[in-house]
């Protein structure tokens, strides 16, 4: 049996209406947002703007500025919407990441992002996604909470003491003696370094990864139960450091990593964190035992700060308005 091929204009009608559905569909999920003056398109999961605190400065400028997000791979019509949006530049204004995303020279003029390798180049600001959670003086949305399951916005000056000027180190003896992972997936090295660091010391898990996301502790409450926090970043992207680090830090928690030394020197104090990278099995397994038995050692990375220098906006806010 012959089947009957569409002719052209049939092909042309249904191209049509499949980028239309295309189209309407980025309105109908959160694609498209668009607050005061600043329209942002495909932003971080979980984007709120209560919890930007860029949009501040975005919205400053006092003239329509347009941000583009990580996400932008996933919308069939970005460009379409970036011409709309961007006009008449063709181009978004900024692409911002808080993921681990390369540049998009070629569909925003500004980048605010991770990376640490251009330094140089007036068009790109390294801003990590922690610096979200801080609370700057600055900023204007110091009562927004850092996060909706964490709490307030972070202190700068706590961060820069050490754990044992925020919390006894009785306080910190009385917790469980093992390790704590927030998860929402086991994907790797996550499976692997929370085998090894529960067969060391013992860690519990919480979130997506162990099916019990119902939790109702807010994170940090959770954290300050317990000596240590096992929480690697979720890949080894260039200078990608989140807010984890940051959370189990200001909960009175030794923080255990798995980044580049390169990238964890860049923003915190390698003394204030167990960095498992580059560690064989054994050594991983011997290194927690030792600190987890030895109060020498533990008070050791209990007595140092995790930041070295204040991190400051203000070259930010004019890397924005320039």
């Amino acid at each position: 049996m012959k089947i009957k091929k569409d002719n052209f204009f049939t092909r042309l009608l249904k191209l049509l209406i499949k980028n239309l559905v295309n189209f309407f569909y980025c309105f109908k999920r959160p694609e498209v947002q668009k607050f005061d003056n600043v329209t942002y398109i495909s932003m971080m999961t979980g984007f709120d703007i209560n919890q930007c605190f860029l949009h501040e400065f975005f919205k400053e400028m006092k003239v329509p500025i347009t941000v583009l997000g990580p996400y932008h791979h996933k919308l069939k019509c970005r460009r379409f919407l970036i011409k709309i949006f961007g006009w008449p530049h063709g181009k978004a204004d900024f692409f911002w990441t808080e993921e681990d995303a390369e540049p998009r020279f070629d569909l925003a003029h500004k980048q605010i992002g991770f990376w640490t390798s251009f330094k140089n180049n007036k068009d790109v600001y390294r801003c990590p996604a922690w610096m979200n959670q801080l609370d700057f003086p600055e900023g204007k949305d110091g009562d927004h909470k850092a996060s909706w399951y964490y709490g307030n916005k972070l202190s700068i000056d706590k961060l820069m003491k050490p754990i044992l000027d925020s919390y006894s180190y009785e306080d910190i003896k009385n917790r469980l003696n093992k390790s704590i992972l927030i998860s929402s997936h086991f994907k790797p090295p996550r499976r692997r370094l929370f085998d090894l660091v529960n067969s060391a010391i013992g860690c519990d898990g919480f979130g997506g990864a162990f099916k019990n996301q119902d939790y109702k502790t807010p994170k940090k409450n959770l954290l300050e139960k317990y000596i240590f926090n096992l929480c690697p970043e979720n890949l080894l992207g260039e200078g990608y450091l989140t807010e984890k680090i940051l959370h189990a830090f200001y909960a009175g928690c030794i923080p255990i990593s798995w980044c580049r030394p390169e990238d964890l020197k860049e923003d915190f104090n390698p003394e204030a964190v167990v960095n498992l990278f580059g560690l064989d099995d054994k050594q991983i397994c011997d290194l927690l035992i030792e600190l987890s038995q030895d109060e020498v050692l533990l008070k050791k990375y209990l007595s140092v700060p995790l930041l070295l220098k204040r991190p400051q906006i203000k070259s930010l806010i004019s890397f924005i308005k320039r």
